[in-house]
């Protein structure tokens, strides 16, 4: 299940880019990280870029759908839990 909530970001300051971030926290937990089927990111890159170590960050690969217009799980590919 996915959730979504919006957070009022005027109050951060931008980076280089000009983007704004909320910081994760115990209140807003990074749970899994999903690779898009285009995407040029390698796994191993993702894992070694996470800075958590509490064990519950599932990344995954996902492909087209065979049946409908959605995007899964590629269950073919590698899957961690980190």
């Amino acid at each position: 299940m996915e959730h979504r909530l919006i957070i009022d970001l005027r109050n951060y300051q931008p980076d280089s880019k000009g983007l704004r971030f909320e910081d994760f926290s115990d209140d807003l937990e990074l749970r899994e990280i999903y690779i898009g089927c285009h995407s040029d990111l390698a796994f191993d890159d993702v894992i070694s870029s996470l800075r958590s170590n509490k064990g519950n960050i599932v990344t995954k690969y996902t492909r087209p759908s065979f049946k409908d217009f959605r995007i899964v799980w590629d269950q073919r590919k590698k899957s961690i839990r980190q």
